[in-house]
């Protein structure tokens, strides 16, 4: 963490981990529906929710968030954490 800092990062801890990282145990819809069942049963008003952008196809991440990011929006105020 103090490296982080010295970076001028913030580190933080997530809350809500929809495991979008494994595309080895899922993968196409089974992937897409698997983040939208996990990011709506387990958050909560305070959560992070740890998503993925990198690292190999992320077709279902992002087509998981187009159902999730209205729905979210309607229920919460999103914040986008600095980078």
């Amino acid at each position: 963490m103090q490296i982080a800092a010295d970076l001028g990062m913030t580190s933080v801890g997530w809350s809500v981990d929809p495991s979008d990282w494994n595309t080895k145990k899922w993968s196409g819809n089974q992937m897409t529906q698997h983040i939208i069942t996990t990011v709506r049963n387990n958050t909560k008003p305070g959560a992070v929710i740890l998503s993925h952008d990198g690292g190999g196809d992320r077709s279902a991440t992002l087509a998981a968030y187009k159902t999730l990011l209205p729905e979210l929006k309607q229920q919460y105020t999103l914040v986008a954490l600095p980078l």
